[in-house]
């Protein structure tokens, strides 16, 4: 969908291989890629390391282009989610855990977006220590300082009109009214 917003025809414009994100980095910054796609961080990450190997490595299409909507800005795209089923919030105690963890998903959210140089610390770190792969907190920074990775929460209810405008968008059609928890 960002790429017919962009002008582009994935069956014409590209020969698509699909590879490991490690892989494609490794290309990109050998020179042996053309292009690539990859999410945030890992744009911002790979244009870092690109800029600090003396390679001159941009965004060229922007995936959230076109996603705008009345609950989210232009340029933003829902590309996550906390998911729960109908019978955890059915069970009393469940429910609490899980109201309980949204909540605290919300502050760790305004955290991350009022801190960004503190937070990408901890993210690398964390990256570090739980896959043993090594993530630049500088470029983790850039991508939460330049608008390209947001940590938000909204609620379904609120984002309902939009969410089916954009799963319409990726997919051809809204999912039905049992996709959604009421």
């Amino acid at each position: 969908a960002a790429m017919r917003t962009a002008g582009f025809d994935a069956d014409t414009d590209f020969v698509l291989e699909y590879l490991p994100s490690a892989q494609v980095k490794q290309l990109l910054l050998a020179g042996e890629g053309a292009a690539a796609l990859l999410p945030e961080p890992q744009v911002s990450l790979t244009i870092a390391k690109g800029s600090a190997m003396g390679l001159n490595l941009q965004a060229a299409v922007d995936l959230q282009t076109g996603f705008g909507s009345e609950v989210w800005d232009e340029g933003m795209a829902p590309l996550g989610g906390i998911f729960v089923t109908q019978e955890t919030l059915d069970d009393a105690p469940r429910r609490a855990q899980f109201e309980a963890f949204a909540a605290a998903y919300d502050e760790a959210a305004d955290y991350v977006m009022s801190h960004p140089e503190e937070a990408a610390q901890i993210a690398a770190q964390g990256v570090a220590d739980t896959f043993g792969a090594q993530w630049s907190p500088q470029g983790l920074a850039a991508a939460l300082q330049n608008g390209r990775l947001v940590f938000e929460s909204r609620r379904t209810a609120d984002l309902r009109p939009a969410l089916d405008d954009f799963f319409a968008r990726i997919v051809g059609q809204a999912p039905d009214d049992a996709f959604y928890v009421p």
